[in-house]
């Protein structure tokens, strides 16, 4: 007789691939908060700096047009 079953052995590699989904889980959650306080940074000056060159893009400096 061996010592662990068919049965026991299942059981056992079942908790060690639900712990290791577990640690995945947490690197993303990580991975995704990182990316999130990133964005928060970054966007509002990204948008500032997408409207002024919306409201510059007709401007002419060279002819004087303001259209």
């Amino acid at each position: 007789m061996s010592f662990l079953s068919t049965k026991g052995l299942v059981v056992i590699i079942r908790k060690i691939d639900n712990s290791f989904q577990v640690k995945k889980n947490k690197y993303f959650l990580k991975y995704i908060n990182n990316c999130v306080r990133y964005l928060r940074k970054v966007l509002p000056a990204a948008t500032l700096g997408v409207l002024v060159v919306y409201c510059i893009r007709d401007i002419s400096l060279i002819s004087g047009n303001l259209e």
